[in-house]
């Protein structure tokens, strides 16, 4: 029995090996991580999105942030701010967050953590960094570089006017 050969032109091919395109590599090493991520962070009752954007919170409130506005968390999340108010809204359900009017700005909303939600970092942050050490522990004296890389990457990728 023959197979049924594609319609079309053989396709140009920028690599020889999947492996060999970043993009390819990204997605594979991305969606390993992830599930790590979710796995250690089932136990705890919260998804990935949800236990960033409470720990990006409250590492900004300990940090001494008077005020975090949702379009503050969005941005120190890496969220766009329909995702992140998204999530709050989950999070304030659950009793993580509050959120309040701004007391200047009347389009924006002050989110702070409650104490709950504080409980829940601390509950599910040795887990989530167990998984990173032992996840990029694989890269062991390279692993500066690579940081090093990724934050490149990160500050190159991050203008938020364009949506590309």
């Amino acid at each position: 029995m023959n197979a049924k050969r594609t319609a079309g032109k053989p396709i140009a091919w920028d690599v020889e090996q999947p492996g060999q395109s970043p993009g390819y590599l990204l997605w594979r090493v991305s969606n390993t991580w992830q599930r790590r991520i979710r796995a250690a962070l089932k136990p705890h009752k919260i998804t990935h999105a949800q236990f960033v954007v409470l720990t990006c919170l409250v590492w900004l409130l300990d940090r001494g942030a008077t005020a975090v506005t949702q379009v503050s968390l969005a941005e120190q999340a890496g969220l766009d701010k329909v995702t992140t108010g998204d999530v709050l809204e989950v999070l304030e359900r659950a009793n993580l967050v509050k959120r309040r009017p701004h007391a200047e700005d009347r389009r924006a909303w002050e989110v702070t953590a409650t104490a709950a939600g504080r409980a829940k970092v601390a509950a599910g942050l040795p887990d989530v960094v167990a998984v990173d050490r032992a996840f990029f522990g694989h890269l062991k004296a390279e692993t500066g570089s690579f940081l090093a890389l990724m934050q490149r990457l990160d500050a190159a990728t991050q203008d938020r006017r364009t949506v590309a």
